[in-house]
């Protein structure tokens, strides 16, 4: 699955991406700067957060963006959740249609 884009504020871009079924990764970036934050899932229902800082190659968001993005992913977190298991349910039926 692509990256998507589900957020936008203040210059600040989040996307989600992941290939994985325990973990969703949802990435902000801001000018050249980036930083991960990992949303646990199990049964596909929300179970833990945590961030990425330092990332290769790639300097990390900027402390207010980088509270921004915090703030962001606690209050979010669920939804993110919940328009994955959307996301995954609709590429799963894309491909028994195929």
């Amino acid at each position: 699955m692509k990256m998507i884009k589900i957020f936008e504020h203040r210059g600040m871009h989040v996307f989600l991406d992941s290939n994985s079924f325990d973990e969703i990764r949802v990435i902000a970036k801001y000018r050249r700067r980036e930083s991960v934050g990992l949303i646990d899932i199990e049964q596909g229902e929300f179970s833990g957060l945590h961030l990425q800082f330092n990332l290769e190659g790639k300097d990390p968001l900027p402390a207010r963006q980088l509270l921004e993005f915090e703030d962001m992913l606690s209050i979010y977190s669920e939804d993110i959740v919940a328009l994955w298991n959307r996301l995954v349910q609709q590429s799963a039926s894309m491909k028994r249609v195929s």
